[in-house]
């Protein structure tokens, strides 16, 4: 006699009905009591959420994927699109289609604070949901308590499922509705209202996330086992009609778009398009390799990593699901989630790219298979006690919660994993800020960048820079790196597959390895030409802005050799450098620069005449060096003032550095060496308790005078090198010293802080490090000009060799000549300290000086426009010589050539290797 498929009532079922009749209980205890599992189970969701929802919004960070999954959501929202890019059928749109709803349900998608946090909220009602399924399916398999326990308590507190769980994934919405189907179909009144609810829920979970679809043949089976009679097969075909109608829908959507044949085949057509076949040809391709076949596969890689990351679930839970298998035909239903669990370990050992969240759906299979075996040999032990009466009973209780706890015991071992980034502090997940470095980037970002930059992102800040309330659409130009490298729209569109048309790159670590990865060179070289203006990180998930540095010469090593080898031949004779624009005099500072620009040009026979000159005419018995060689009265040739002038000597003292890495002759190193000793006993003084650089050894202050100093001369970049290279001195206090000095230059309106300017000179009081004008030298010390313009040059390299944070902000308040410039078109030769200027004139000194800081402003243009128009457009090739400006103009010569180098990216740090800086 064949059962009907009606609603079964069993011997529980009719104790339940018998007690419905009943009085309601007159006590707490008593209802408590009644009510003991449905608080079981609610303590168990309860623990689980706790765990989940704490500190969710900060600990993971906001990984790509949950960028794109709200940036798609917010497309349908907004766009009635898709996608915000080109929809490449790379998953079905189900998952985001709920994420949508959830945003209107809810009232945006800055409801819980930002958009991702408005998704991670979404993930925490599911995976709530989910614990509770998790329990009902192992109490429904089982029909004893602890194997649900078991279950629900593994993979509630499972770290693997804490780190991912959290997150805005289509594996966490394909989970909820995975086991939505399933809890359906183990119910133990199962009718057809049940196996039609479970076909669109497992059609759903498609829709979500194909992968399920795996998990249909077994599903289809358990319809069929569980159906009794003549509607067994109405049953089957009916659950199976409802799952392919629901992820047909998939289909007929490219159909109708005319996107599900790829582009070349016979019913795709001659135009290129996207295509749903050609999509999944595709991701069924990617780094194919041996999979379960293979022991060096991506798959079983993967898999060592999830034992160490999860291993009581990918132990104890595959070893319950082998378990399960002879189970097939005395046990059907435990053989059939067995199976279940099998099928998607298949899916994954295919062969190809397997991702450490595709685990995820696999997690509460493995907690049911653990828990159902846990408990069957728990319930196994324990029934011969049974017989013993209560004592035997209670001791069989007692062995069921004790093979809860021994699991249990377990689970911590994966909060000490350091792949999920709890290796150092087990306790990351509730107290980590990670993900905060988002919302301090964007806004950074919003406050500092152009709205019209070009940039190239991380998908999990897309979000927050296009569709923030605050500035929707402002930064329409920023693009997902994966689409720049893949997608021919925003890679050619946009960027005209050109690195050079990228401003900025905003870096992450999951950037960073993608890129690496990949064959694609625009990012690449974007990133390789760029420096960090920028960096944020809140807890080991750093986010870096770089500024892309486009060559503003595309033949700028034509010109550095040229016009270095006509200066060489107009300025240099027998090492000895010549200024031709005033009486034929010869400085420390020319001998320095020239010994620079012979480095970098590697020229070594021009530096060592020069340096050979240098020793034999200019330097003192302290290593210092002369600062003004002449003629003297009377006609005999000599030093002139033998006080030095401290910039000169710490560029030279730095070139012999850069000829010793270059040229490997321990002479430089020895000759480095003995000019440092000088630098650091003649022109350093301790002042107000702090080491400073002064001006010269003349500088040094005396019962008379204050110490001196020139801002100009501060080389920050120089004294780290000095430090590597001679150490046991203190060059660091340098770099200490030299920032604070500029700090208070900026916040004194008396020393030009306020108008964005510097002093050429400044005095300080000796006990107390005080600012004070430098009076002794007239008018000149109060002016930016021909000494103070150097300043951003050697602020720039510290930022770009080192990047210092207090050399940008230091380069931020030099910004008068910039609002100068774009105010009048021109920048003076020379200022006052509250900002007028002081010439009318220009002069190339000054805009090769300021060009330095210029290369980080905001507008991207300024530099560009002063390089072309204010320094090139001064260049000249003429009878053979190639020149800035007027051809004797020696000090003009050195600052545009220095500049030249600087913001094509040829100066690098020689010391650390570097030839070039980007």
């Amino acid at each position: 006699m064949h059962k009907r498929m009606l609603p079964i009532t069993s011997a529980a079922g009719s104790a339940r009905g018998a007690a419905a009749a009943r009085p309601a209980p007159r006590s707490l205890w008593s209802w408590l009591a009644a009510h003991r599992e449905a608080l079981w189970v609610a303590l168990i969701v309860l623990a689980g959420a706790l765990i989940h929802s704490y500190n969710m919004f900060g600990f993971p960070y906001f990984e790509s994927d949950e960028g794109t999954y709200m940036a798609q959501a917010w497309a349908v929202v907004h766009m009635g699109a898709l996608a915000p890019y080109t929809y490449w059928y790379d998953h079905a749109p189900g998952g985001w289609l709920q994420i949508a709803a959830w945003t209107l349900i809810t009232g945006g998608f800055e409801t819980f604070g930002s958009p991702i946090g408005s998704g991670r909220v979404l993930m925490l009602l599911m995976q709530a949901g989910a614990i509770a399924m998790v329990y009902r399916i192992a109490r429904n398999v089982s029909g004893g308590l602890a194997a649900p326990a078991i279950a629900a308590l593994a993979f509630a507190v499972s770290a693997y499922g804490a780190y991912y769980h959290r997150r805005v994934l289509l594996d966490n919405i394909t989970t909820f509705w995975m086991l939505l189907s399933i809890v359906l179909l183990t119910e133990r009144e199962l009718s057809l209202k049940r196996v039609w609810l479970s076909g669109l829920a497992l059609g759903l979970s498609i829709l979500s996330k194909e992968l399920t679809i795996f998990l249909v043949p077994v599903l289809a089976y358990m319809v069929w086992y569980r159906a009794r009679g003549p509607q067994r097969a109405f049953a089957a075909i009916g659950w199976l009609a409802i799952v392919g109608a629901i992820f047909s829908s998939y289909f007929l959507l490219a159909t109708l778009k005319g996107e599900l044949f790829p582009t070349g085949s016979w019913l795709g057509g001659p135009n290129e398009h996207v295509s749903l076949l050609g999509s999944l040809v595709y991701q069924t391709g990617r780094d194919r390799d041996g999979g379960l076949l293979d022991i060096s596969s991506t798959f079983w890689g993967a898999v060592r990593s999830w034992m160490a990351e999860e291993p009581l679930l990918l132990i104890g839970g595959t070893a319950g699901t082998l378990i399960a298998m002879p189970l097939l035909v005395r046990r059907r239903m435990t053989g059939l989630l067995g199976l279940a669990t099998l099928s998607l370990w298949a899916f994954m050992g295919r062969g190809g790219v397997t991702l450490p969240f595709y685990l995820v759906p696999l997690l509460p299979l493995l907690a049911i298979n653990l828990g159902l075996a846990a408990g069957a040999i728990a319930g196994w032990l324990a029934a011969p006690l049974g017989r013993l009466g209560r004592p035997g009973a209670l001791l069989g209780g007692a062995l069921q919660a004790g093979a809860v706890l021994g699991c249990l015991a377990f689970a911590p071992l994966g909060y000490r994993n350091p792949h999920l980034e709890f290796g150092n502090d087990p306790l990351v997940l509730w107290r980590s800020r990670q993900a905060d470095v988002i919302k301090a980037s964007t806004d950074w970002i919003a406050q500092n960048i152009p709205p019209n930059s070009r940039m190239i992102i991380d998908q999990s800040m897309w979000m927050e820079l296009h569709a923030s309330p605050e500035r929707a659409g402002a930064f329409d130009r920023a693009h997902y790196y994966w689409k720049v490298m893949e997608d021919k729209e925003i890679r050619d569109g946009v960027f005209a597959a050109d690195w050079r048309n990228v401003d900025y790159v905003v870096t992450t670590n999951q950037m960073l390895g993608d890129v690496g990865r990949s064959a694609d060179t625009l990012i690449k070289d974007a990133i390789r030409h760029s420096t960090p203006v920028a960096t944020f990180d809140t807890g080991g998930w750093p986010v870096e802005v770089r500024q892309v540095h486009r060559p503003y010469l595309q033949n700028a090593d034509q010109v550095l050799a040229e016009s270095w080898a006509s200066y060489r031949a107009q300025f240099i004779e027998r090492g000895r450098v010549i200024d031709r624009s005033s009486d034929g005099r010869t400085t420390s500072e020319g001998q320095a620069y020239a010994l620079l620009r012979a480095v970098y040009a590697n020229d070594r026979p021009t530096f060592d005449a020069v340096w050979g000159w240098t020793q034999a005419n200019l330097q003192q018995p302290s290593g210092t060096l002369a600062w003004h060689w002449g003629q003297r009265p009377g006609g005999a040739a000599g030093v002139l003032d033998a006080g030095a002038a401290t910039d000169a000597d710490e560029d030279a003292a730095l070139a012999l550095l850069f000829a010793l890495r270059r040229w490997g002759d321990e002479r430089y190193e020895r000759d480095a060496r003995h000019l440092l000793a000088g630098i650091w006993d003649q022109t350093t003084a301790v002042i107000g308790g702090r080491r400073v650089l002064v001006a010269g050894n003349w500088a040094r202050g005396d019962a008379t005078h204050d110490p001196v100093v020139n801002p100009s001369y501060f080389a920050p970049y120089a004294y780290r090198v000095f430090d590597e290279a001679d150490p046991g001195r203190g060059w660091l206090e340098l770099v200490d010293s030299s920032y604070d000095i500029l700090a208070r230059i900026r916040a004194d309106a008396r020393f030009g802080g306020p108008a964005g300017l510097a002093p050429n000179w400044v005095a300080l009081d000796a006990a107390t490090g005080a600012l004070r004008p430098a009076t002794q030298f007239g008018d000149y010390a109060s002016e930016y000009s021909y000494d103070a313009s150097r300043l951003p040059f050697r602020l720039a390299l510290d930022w770009l060799w080192y990047g210092d944070k207090r050399a940008q902000t230091a380069l931020a308040g030099l910004g008068g000549p910039a609002r100068d410039f774009q105010r009048s078109g021109s920048i003076a030769s020379a200022y006052r300290l509250d900002g007028a200027p002081a010439s009318g004139g220009e002069s190339i000194s000054m805009y090769a000086g300021a060009i330095g800081g210029l290369m980080f402003a905001a507008d991207r243009d300024l530099p560009d426009r002063i390089f072309t128009n204010k320094i090139m457009a001064q260049y000249h090739r003429q009878g053979g010589q190639a020149y800035w400006g007027e051809p004797s103009g020696y000090y003009d010569q050195n600052w545009a050539w220095l500049a030249t180098a600087l913001v094509n990216g040829r100066l690098g740090n020689l010391w650390a290797g570097k030839d070039q800086i980007f």
